[in-house]
């Protein structure tokens, strides 16, 4: 009996200095890491919004089941301006019920209706005229950069359908401007029906994974036909031709009757700036200084210039250019401007120049302000030296050369943006 309370004895004696133990060490504060994971949180300040965007998204990985309506997807990437990619206005699709590519009634249109059809009334949470009632008043579109690039449609056994909004978004980059974007998704299996309903998990999805994962998104996005998109690009006096040039001169050897055009054949944007899911829409201004009176000169090289995801990376030919002419008054150097158009903005980027100059009329210092930029991601804003761009347009910046008419030029680099300058110059 002895032996047995000794024994309890030791026994609650270990209890008590192993206890003790534990309460001397640091503990982690329950309540402020909770705190931590509400902080991190998003709550959409459109809940009936997105839950219809939603819906509508799992319904659509359902149509997509059917063959047909995946050949017609499929068949976007094909249409001119597409580049290989997959864009769709759903809202315009419902009102022609055409195909754009095959010229015939619309699949995709045919299995919306034979599945909204077949549903139990018992499992709608919406009916497809609510459903179709929301694509058009939303302007919903459906984006697939990388589906018909680096998938086969005949050998798809599953599908990614995911969701983007604008206020997602905007939350992100509020919290990291260099977010690269994602995206909440379901994985829809395209050899069994399933319920829209059904609470399959729920992901998220970026380049990364849609590269390697067929996928599509749903969205509003800016799904500009191609004819709008002409409308919107412009380059500055692009068509002028300098004669008897020489592509590079010191600056002393200019005077006011001097022109200078400054070519630009070649750009590339290394990757996506825009975060997924969206393409880039670039435009680029150089700011000149003018003689006396503070007034600035823009150059618009190019505007909401489209760049595809899948694009990223690749070389492109642009045969942009841009005139400085009146040398003398104008200042040493020049200010290039690149940003990027985000959905849902109708105003345009402004660009005020002020010019501070001498009692001789020469250039001492100049500010470009840009504004309306809320929905615009300004990329770069690079003073550039303008003699040091004509006298020396050659040689290596430490990022390669492009050979363009048989002459290397050196290749600039300002963020992910790269070309190469090719300075004609009359004297």
């Amino acid at each position: 009996m002895q032996s047995e309370n000794l024994s309890l004895s030791l026994s609650l004696s270990l209890l008590i200095f192993l206890l003790g133990i534990i309460s001397c060490q640091e503990i982690p504060d329950a309540s402020q890491a909770m705190d931590d994971q509400v902080e991190e949180l998003f709550v959409s300040k459109e809940p009936d919004y997105e839950s219809k965007l939603k819906y509508l998204t799992l319904f659509m990985g359902q149509v997509f089941q059917n063959p047909d309506a995946r050949a017609e997807l499929f068949g976007f990437s094909k249409i001119e301006g597409n580049q290989g990619e997959i864009s769709i206005d759903l809202a315009h699709l419902f009102e022609s019920g055409v195909d754009p590519f095959a010229k015939k009634k619309s699949a995709i249109i045919d299995a919306f209706y034979k599945l909204g059809a077949a549903r139990v009334s018992s499992e709608v949470d919406y009916s497809v005229e609510e459903l179709i009632d929301f694509i058009r008043k939303n302007e919903i579109g459906i984006m697939a950069p990388y589906l018909a690039k680096n998938f086969e449609e005949s050998s798809l056994n599953e599908l990614t359908v995911s969701w983007w909004t604008q206020e997602f978004e905007d939350w992100k980059l509020a919290k990291d401007q260099d977010w690269k974007g994602e995206t909440k998704a379901r994985v829809i299996n395209l050899t069994k029906n399933i319920n829209v309903t059904s609470d399959n998990q729920e992901i998220f999805v970026s380049d990364e994974y849609a590269k390697k994962n067929p996928t599509i998104v749903l969205g509003v996005f800016d799904l500009e036909s191609e004819s709008e998109k002409a409308k919107r690009t412009s380059t500055s006096q692009e068509n002028f031709a300098v004669q008897n040039f020489v592509n590079s001169a010191n600056c002393q050897d200019l005077n006011q009757n001097s022109v200078v055009r400054i070519l630009m054949p070649n750009l590339r944007l290394a990757s996506s700036i825009r975060p997924w899911p969206h393409p880039d829409q670039l435009t680029l201004y150089v700011v000149l200084g003018t003689n006396p009176g503070g007034n600035g000169q823009v150059n618009t090289l190019f505007n909401s210039l489209e760049i595809k995801r899948s694009d990223a990376g690749n070389w492109r030919t642009s045969n942009l250019s841009f005139l400085i002419n009146n040398w003398v008054d104008m200042q040493v150097d020049m200010k290039l401007l690149l940003f990027n158009k985000r959905p849902g903005n109708s105003d345009e980027v402004q660009v005020s120049v002020n010019v501070k100059t001498n009692s001789q009329g020469q250039t001492e210092t100049q500010f470009a302000t840009v504004g309306n930029v809320a929905y615009y991601q300004i990329h770069f804003a690079q003073t550039f030296n303008k003699c040091g761009t004509i006298n020396n347009p050659f040689s290596d910046r430490g990022f390669g050369q492009r050979s363009y008419l048989g002459v290397n030029y050196g290749v600039e680099r300002f963020g992910k943006f790269e070309f190469y300058l090719v300075p004609e110059i009359q004297l």
